[in-house]
């Protein structure tokens, strides 16, 4: 035998929500950890090997102006020290 069962629109809506917050936690993921493409004198330096004043000073480094501040793009910092051999 089927049961009927009245509930009001407060309980309807209650248990939606409760439903839809669960399907939602049950979705959530931490969001993707994107490391910094643009680096400082300090972060590039560490990431070649280098003190960043004897970095400061090496030839060929592929650099970006931003303003007045030089900023190293990760991609480009790890293909030129591959291309070195370090």
């Amino acid at each position: 035998m089927t049961e009927i069962v009245v509930l009001t629109a407060a309980d309807l809506e209650a248990i939606v929500a409760g439903a839809v917050q669960r399907a939602l936690d049950e979705r959530r993921e931490p969001p993707p950890r994107v490391e910094c493409e643009w680096l400082d004198l300090a972060s590039a330096a560490a990431l070649a090997g280098y003190s960043p004043g004897y970095f400061r000073k090496l030839r060929g480094v592929p650099t970006h102006r931003v303003g007045r501040k030089l900023r190293y793009h990760r991609g480009e910092l790890e293909a030129w020290i591959r291309s070195r051999g370090r």
